[in-house]
Formats: structure tokens, C-alpha cells, sequence
């Protein structure tokens, strides 16, 4: 089951929760090949890509896209799609650790590339408040397509991303 969500101009493709889709999330992180593959085909499924289609991975807590880079990839060597790895961050504690702890949410990602025109589309596993998404397109200076695995609090995401839209 696929859900597309709209609000205004915010639009995300994922999976809705369920235990599947955590035990896929996960294997994605801890680099399972299979679960990397899952998330792949299914986003291929949707027959959405062509040669003006750009997939930036996200990238994770150490500074660089890794294994939404091999999603991206896999995509783009079974459509027309082409990957952009030009995000970094600044390495830090995982978003997960950091509320736990009840932390103030601390993420720093910066571009390091060009942006060409086309539909860009942000490869991640999964969305928890939005933050890795605001950030990202914060850094890129547009909003793009998120594509992930699954969703926690979309409707935290959107209040957020809207409210600061508007500043």
C-alpha cells in the first residue's frame, strides 16, 4: 500500500507504518542488501522516474550518504533516474539518540554541489518529525520530493515545514 500526501506544495511518497516497514527501516541502516532492495523496487514501482529525475540521498549521522546513496543508486541504474550526492552534514549524535535524551534536535547539513533543473527527489528510510527533511531542503534553498520507507508524526512534519516556510 502506497500513500501520497499533499499539503499545498509538500508532497511525500511512503509506506504507512506497520511492523514490515520498521524491520525494513532498520535493515536499511544496518546496510542489509535485501531490505535496500525492497525499498528500491518499491519506489521503481511507482513508475515515476525519467531522465529529468534527480535522487539526492540523505545522509546519516557521520557526515555522508551511505546506505540512502546505495537506494539511490540501485534506482538509478534500473530507470532514467541520476543520483546527486551533494549533501554532507556535520557528524552527530543520531536524531533517534538525540530524543531519547530529550535533546534540543541538532543537525547541520550543507551542500557541497549544483543543483540542475528537473524533479528532485530526497532518498531516505524513513521520516520521524521532519527535521532531516527541513534541513535538507533548507540547505538545497527548494523543496523536493521526500521518498521514504515510512513515517512517524507526518502531521508534525507538515505544521513545521509550513510555519517555516512562511519566515
Amino acid at each position: 500500500v502506497k500513500r501520497t500526501f499533499y499539503k499545498g506544495t509538500i508532497k511525500m511518497i511512503y509506506i504507512p507504518n506497520y511492523k514490515e516497514t520498521k524491520d525494513i527501516c532498520h535493515g536499511i541502516k544496518m546496510n542489509d542488501e535485501q531490505a535496500i532492495k525492497i525499498m528500491a523496487d518499491f519506489f521503481l514501482n511507482q513508475n515515476i522516474f525519467n531522465d529529468e529525475c534527480f535522487l539526492i540521498p540523505v545522509p546519516n549521522h557521520n557526515g555522508y550518504a551511505e546506505y540512502t546513496r546505495k537506494i539511490a543508486e540501485l534506482m538509478a541504474q534500473q530507470s532514467k533516474a541520476r543520483v546527486l550526492d551533494i549533501l554532507k552534514c556535520k557528524p552527530h549524535e543520531s536524531l533517534y539518540e538525540q530524543k531519547l535524551k530529550k535533546r534540543k534536535l541538532n543537525l547541520e547539513i550543507f551542500k557541497i554541489g549544483n543543483i540542475p533543473k528537473g524533479k528532485i527527489f530526497l532518498i531516505d528510510n524513513v521520516i520521524a518529525t521532519g527535521k532531516t527533511i527541513f534541513e535538507c531542503n533548507k540547505a538545497l534553498g527548494i523543496y523536493t520530493v521526500p521518498l521514504a520507507m515510512g513515517k512517524v508524526n507526518w502531521e508534525k512534519f507538515v505544521k513545521r515545514t509550513l510555519k517555516k516556510k512562511k519566515n
